[in-house]
């Protein structure tokens, strides 16, 4: 994006019209967009349980022999900047367990807010048999060190129970 290279592996939401949304059981794709092409999509069927623990420890000893792959590519090729995870945008959707009690969005809101992030929905269930109410977020995009720390911050909170519950949501704008 922007002229530099953008890459983030975590679970996401998508939306289910997309065609992330349609890829199952033992199947998995990448999703790339480039400024040249727009958007592609790899899609296969996946290794299995034993063979890719097999290939997450090839991994992990190759990086540790200092023979990566495409993302020391990467990350070492000067004239491809990379932007580092911290400073992507994201949207997120946040799931908090809440007090009961005046205030509590209110908290949670302002440590938000001090974190330039902004909601863009709050949805809140009755009140559960421990006491505690669930309430989700969903937030307009922020960059990733401003959820990260907004989240240390939330989950100190008296007034949540548990810990947050985090995810990107994709919108392939």
């Amino acid at each position: 994006m922007n002229g530099a290279v953008e890459m983030r592996v975590e679970p996401s939401f998508v939306p289910q019209d997309h065609l992330l949304a349609s890829v199952n059981d033992s199947f998995n794709a990448v999703f790339v967009e480039g400024d040249v092409v727009g958007s592609t999509l790899y899609y296969g069927r996946g290794a299995g349980r034993l063979p890719t623990a097999s290939a997450v420890i090839g991994d992990i000893m190759e990086a540790v022999a200092g023979r990566g792959g495409c993302s020391e590519w990467l990350l070492k090729n000067e004239s491809l900047p990379v932007r580092g995870a911290a400073d992507i945008s994201i949207r997120c959707y946040l799931r908090l367990s809440l007090k009961d009690q005046p205030d509590v969005i209110a908290q949670v809101a302002h440590v938000l807010g001090k974190n330039q992030i902004s909601i863009a929905s709050i949805m809140q269930k009755e009140q559960n048999a421990g006491g505690q109410v669930p309430v989700v977020f969903l937030t307009h995009k922020a960059l990733e060190k401003n959820f990260s720390t907004a989240m240390e911050e939330i989950e100190k909170l008296d007034v949540v129970d548990g810990k947050p519950v985090r995810m990107a949501i994709e919108d392939f704008e």
